[in-house]
C-alpha cells in the first residue's frame, strides 16, 4: 500500500510486545482483515536506540515488525543516524516522536525542534507525534485521546478530539485507553472515529 494513500484510509495501532499469545497466525489474521477492511497497522514500537540495534529490532526477533507493519514510531534520543540505515521497506513509513501524552515529560521545545530538524531530513519519516501543532511538513499524530480532558494517576494527559484537530490542527488521533478500557470497545471505537472526523471537518 502505497503512503500517500495512508490519508485516506484508517490505522490500527499495536503495540505487539505486550500481546501475550503473539503468534504469526494471529499477524496473518490481522493483516487480512486490514486488507479487508483496508486499514492500515501502525506498530507503536518506539524504537530508541543506536541504528544497529534498531534495525534489528525492527526486522528480527520473534515480532519481525517490517515483514507486516505499515508504520512504525521511533524515538531519536540517539541523534539522526538512530534512524538511517535502518533497510525500512519501501511501502513503510516512520512516525518519530517528538512528544508524548505524559506530563513532566523532558521533551521541551528545544528538543522537539531538534526532532522535527531529524525528521524532515530522513526520507522515510512521514510523521510526528505530539500533542500540538509541530509543524506543517510533517503529518501530526495526536496521543493522550480522550472525551474526557484530564490528568490520571498514571500520569497521562488527556486532550479532547475537538482541541487536537480544531485548536492543534492534528492530522491523526491517538486513541488508547478511552477504547480499550471501555465496556464496549467497538460502540467506543465508532464514538470517538465518529466525533474525531466531525472535528477533523471542522478545523478544515
Amino acid at each position: 500500500m502505497e503512503l500517500h494513500k495512508l490519508i485516506q484510509n484508517h490505522k490500527m495501532g499495536l503495540h505487539v510486545d505486550i500481546i501475550n499469545d503473539f503468534s504469526y497466525s494471529f499477524i496473518h489474521y490481522l493483516k487480512n482483515i486490514s486488507i479487508e477492511k483496508n486499514f492500515l497497522l501502525l506498530e507503536d514500537r518506539k524504537l530508541c536506540d543506536v541504528s544497529s540495534t534498531n534495525s534489528l529490532q525492527l526486522h528480527y526477533g520473534i515480532h519481525k515488525i517490517s515483514s507486516w507493519a505499515d508504520i512504525v514510531t521511533a524515538h531519536v534520543l540517539a541523534g539522526s543516524m538512530s534512524i538511517q540505515n535502518l533497510n525500512i521497506p519501501y511501502n513503510m513509513g516512520l512516525i518519530t516522536i517528538s512528544e508524548m501524552s505524559s506530563y513532566g515529560g523532558l521533551s521541551d521545545d528545544n528538543y522537539i525542534r531538534k526532532v522535527l530538524n531529524i525528521s524532515l531530513k530522513n526520507s522515510k519519516v512521514i510523521g510526528t507525534v505530539a500533542q500540538r501543532k509541530v509543524d506543517d511538513r510533517l503529518l501530526l499524530f495526536t496521543p493522550g485521546i480522550h472525551f474526557y480532558e484530564k490528568k490520571n494517576n498514571l500520569g497521562n494527559r488527556y486532550i479532547h478530539p475537538v482541541q487536537a484537530f480544531e485548536r492543534n490542527g492534528s492530522d491523526f488521533i491517538i486513541v488508547g485507553k478511552a477504547i480499550f478500557q471501555s465496556e464496549n470497545p467497538k460502540i467506543t471505537a465508532e464514538e470517538y472515529r465518529n466525533a474525531g472526523w466531525k472535528a477533523y471537518e471542522n478545523g478544515l
